[in-house]
């Protein structure tokens, strides 16, 4: 998984120096290792060569996210501010974004509710699927089962794609 967080811009060093600075702490960083691959690749793409974060990039960047939920962008903005506080300590002088008012609901979301009879559509479109090879290590051969899951239970994708077997109890049942 450490390959995957491989930062390759500009900010890759400070990026890499406060995760260690957390992970020392014994602060999960996880979620912030997401969000800086995401402002890393943003910098790489735009060919952003400067050293330091102004306003300017930050609203670039900003641009990009429209689909983004309120929550997600003040996670961001917050790993924003954590960079650009911990770069201005390393002597970087760099722009500290405002973090955003944080909504206390979702209020652009709205969920949506299959009826029964989509529900049905879906578990026959699935049971009906034919695989073209017959390899055991399809992904399709599970999808019955996790649609199961994911209907009966109220679980999320994330959620139920991290259970391992050591998970599952089965003497206690």
């Amino acid at each position: 998984m450490a390959e995957q967080f491989n930062y390759r811009s500009v900010l890759a060093p400070y990026m890499n120096g406060l995760l260690k600075l957390k992970q020392a702490a014994s602060i999960g960083s996880l979620r912030l290792k997401w969000i800086f691959l995401e402002f890393d690749r943003f910098m790489t793409e735009n060919c952003i060569e400067d050293t330091y974060i102004t306003r300017e990039i930050i609203s670039r960047w900003r641009e990009t996210r429209k689909n983004d939920c309120e929550r997600t962008i003040y996670a961001k903005y917050s790993a924003w501010s954590q960079l650009t506080k911990y770069m201005n300590r390393q002597g970087i002088q760099c722009h500290v974004p405002q973090l955003p008012k944080e909504s206390t609901t979702d209020r652009g979301f709205v969920p949506y509710i299959f009826t029964h009879v989509q529900v049905k559509d879906i578990f026959s479109a699935i049971d009906s699927t034919v695989m073209g090879d017959r390899h055991m290590d399809t992904s399709l051969i599970a999808m019955p089962t996790l649609f199961r899951l994911l209907y009966s239970t109220g679980l999320r994708i994330s959620e139920a794609l991290s259970i391992r077997n050591s998970d599952l109890r089965l003497e206690d049942t």
